[in-house]
């Protein structure tokens, strides 16, 4: 009989042990957020395209490139992704420090209090520069807003440049067109409104080698399945969830672990004391 009930609770812990490990995430829609609703090589329904051009010092005397538009040969989910596109050429031979910027940005105000985190995935990211090793850097970037004065957060999520090289995703997946993309997952501010914001992904291309035509900046990638994510509405008790380290991976809360091998341990020395 003991070892029945050993065996039984042995097996109960073994399946809560599962459960936390399959997900303590709950998806939450943004609208079209894998992109499926539109125009294809147009900018996606519900999601509105926007720019800015740097130049330091003034004035931008250079060319801008900026593209967005709906895809239908990369796609995670669905059958379709976003695709982005900045590029930045010298027009005038001046050395000077040049950014473009373009990024999509949900239309429509977000509610949802209950979101923790925001997950998407982005494949063939293509950073390329002048052919030469230094005065470059290309970037994507994740942001949130929510209308506020200082309610405007934004994360560097990918790097190629002449200083920092470096990709803060989670991993890698395969789509649903065979391909492997990236998954990044990352918290919603806490300073951020989230009864009212929206989500922006940024492509970025700089330069600062400047002397004649032929040098530029350019960056561009596919993004796909914009989701928000929160933890379980209805948690049956406080086993914890999940956390996000800042270079954006995911870290197991052991709470329920350690709860685990202490109710197996002092079930062991019970077994061990009735037997002796």
């Amino acid at each position: 009989m003991q070892r029945h009930i050993l065996l039984i609770t042995l097996g109960a812990i073994l399946l809560l042990l599962a459960i936390q490990n399959v997900s303590a995430l709950t998806n939450i829609a943004v609208p079209n957020g894998s992109f499926e609703e539109g125009t294809l090589c147009t900018t996606p329904d519900h999601w509105v395209m926007k720019t800015w051009d740097c130049t330091e010092p003034l004035p931008p005397i250079s060319t801008y490139i900026h593209e967005v538009g709906e895809n239908d040969t990369h796609y995670f989910s669905g059958s379709r992704s976003c695709w982005l596109h900045s590029k930045v050429v010298d027009t005038d031979g001046t050395k000077r420090a040049r950014y473009s910027h373009t990024w999509i940005e949900s239309e429509d105000w977000l509610d949802q209090p209950n979101a923790v985190y925001v997950r998407f995935y982005i494949r063939e990211i293509q950073p390329t520069h002048s052919n030469l090793n230094w005065g470059w850097n290309d970037e994507i970037l994740i942001g949130f807003i929510d209308g506020a004065i200082d309610g405007f957060n934004t994360y560097f999520i990918f790097n190629n440049g002449e200083y920092l090289n470096f990709n803060y995703c989670n991993g890698t997946k395969v789509g649903a067109d065979g391909a492997t993309w990236y998954e990044y997952v990352y918290p919603i501010p806490t300073g951020i409104n989230k009864a009212h914001f929206k989500v922006q992904i940024n492509c970025v291309a700089g330069d600062w080698t400047f002397y004649d035509t032929s040098y530029f900046a350019d960056m561009s990638f596919y993004v796909d399945n914009i989701e928000l994510l929160c933890e379980p509405l209805v948690p049956s008790a406080p086993v914890g969830g999940y956390s996000i380290s800042i270079a954006g991976k995911p870290v197991t809360n052991p709470i329920l672990v350690y709860a685990a091998l202490v109710t197996i341990s002092a079930i062991v020395v019970s077994v061990i004391k009735r037997k002796s």
